[in-house]
């Protein structure tokens, strides 16, 4: 009976130690913006990107345009002539 009490103790006496223990885990941060933004690659990707917005920026501008005159020009088609139309 006593060596199963000191067994149950000990074990209980491991358990709560364990506890302790795992709590004293050290807990780090990283910055992945200042990661990123030193990394080579990054600055390439970043400059290519660039030039594919502009890209594509001068594309939706001309789409624009094009859409705009061709706008204009079915306006003007359908303004009414100045003669008015008689209905019987």
């Amino acid at each position: 009976m006593k060596k199963l009490i000191t067994t149950f103790s000990l074990a209980a006496g491991l358990f709560l130690t364990s506890n302790f223990v795992s709590a004293q885990q050290k807990i780090g941060h990283v910055n992945s913006d200042d990661v990123f933004n030193n990394l080579p690659e990054a600055k390439t990707a970043e400059a290519s990107l660039d030039t594919f917005t502009k890209t594509k920026q001068g594309d939706i501008e001309k789409m624009i345009t094009t859409y705009q005159t061709k706008l204009k020009a079915a306006q003007d088609k359908e303004k009414p002539s100045a003669k008015p139309i008689r209905k019987q």
